[in-house]
């Protein structure tokens, strides 16, 4: 019975949170761009509060052709009740247009580590059954084959391996050699390079740009990071919502942009001339701005 109690008074205060959301005034949506798209990209979102809230306002407020996830969808396990919770109540308008194209993170396969779910038993792939492939890792064409964004799994317990000679590394390697994309996105959760306390990680660190790839977009970290490496960008994008911020620790080399001090998204617009990359936080202020002109 007290779990039961538990349940309703959070459904409860989930229902309350969605009713703001609805009530309250956003900004006004963007229109379509002419021969281009629009996506957003979130990270470590998937808690119920204020701050997804705002976060998820602000994203459908852009009329993105995709909302793409860098991980931790729904904490802290990735339960069927942490879905419930933690991504239903402020992204349901994406999952039922297949909007929404997820990345997974540790916490959607199960935390702590050694209590995780099978391959095929990962709740997020099961509610979200229009996702291509195996939904571990997988691409998507967006904008009439302007983008071509590369899903990978950086979590340990993948099947297929996490590194550059895994099945999973050549599935990319491959993949990226025959896109006919304008452009070529990677989508993971661990970062390769990272000033937060994870620091960075070889063995997710591919040679993404030798393979064709424009730029790579992480999680994990909860905050914003720019890392350059050889004139290639790594996006850290971690405040989509969850409130335990990740503090900056150790510079890694090539840190361009740091930013922690509110929640927000990456906006990406791209036509055939040049994508342009933006982190915006819930009160429209723009922290960082990058461009990549076509090949």
């Amino acid at each position: 019975m007290k779990e039961f109690n538990r349940l309703i008074v959070a459904m409860s205060t989930a229902m309350f949170l969605v009713c703001s959301l609805m009530i309250v005034t956003g900004p006004e949506r963007l229109p379509d761009i002419e021969n281009g798209v629009r996506l957003a990209v979130i990270g470590d979102f998937g808690k119920a509060g204020i701050p997804v809230i705002q976060v998820a306002k602000m994203v459908r407020s852009w009329n993105p052709e995709a909302v793409v996830t860098v991980g931790d969808n729904s904490y802290p396990s990735g339960s069927y009740r942490d879905l419930f919770f933690g991504i239903y109540p402020y992204y349901s308008w994406a999952i039922r247009s297949e909007k929404l194209v997820t990345t997974l993170g540790n916490h959607d396969w199960g935390y702590p580590w050694d209590e995780g779910w099978d391959s095929d038993e990962i709740p997020l792939l099961k509610a979200l059954p229009y996702l291509p492939g195996n939904g571990r890792y997988y691409s998507v064409l967006f904008g009439d084959n302007l983008v071509e964004a590369f899903i990978i799994d950086t979590d340990p317990r993948e099947p297929d391996g996490i590194e550059e000679d895994s099945t999973q590394g050549q599935w990319l390697k491959n993949g990226l050699s025959h896109s006919t994309a304008t452009y070529q996105l990677i989508f993971m959760h661990v970062p390769p390079y990272s000033s937060c306390l994870f620091g960075d990680n070889s063995s997710v660190s591919w040679p993404f740009q030798e393979w064709g790839a424009e730029a790579v977009f992480a999680g994990h970290c909860h905050n914003y990071e720019r890392v350059m490496k050889d004139g290639f960008p790594y996006f850290i994008n971690g405040l989509g919502g969850h409130p335990g911020l990740t503090e900056f620790e150790e510079i890694t080399d090539g840190s361009m942009v740091r930013y922690i001090d509110n929640f927000g998204a990456q906006l990406i617009e791209a036509t055939q001339e040049k994508m342009t990359i933006s982190f915006i936080t819930i009160d429209g202020d723009t922290i960082d701005y990058y461009e990549i002109y076509s090949k």
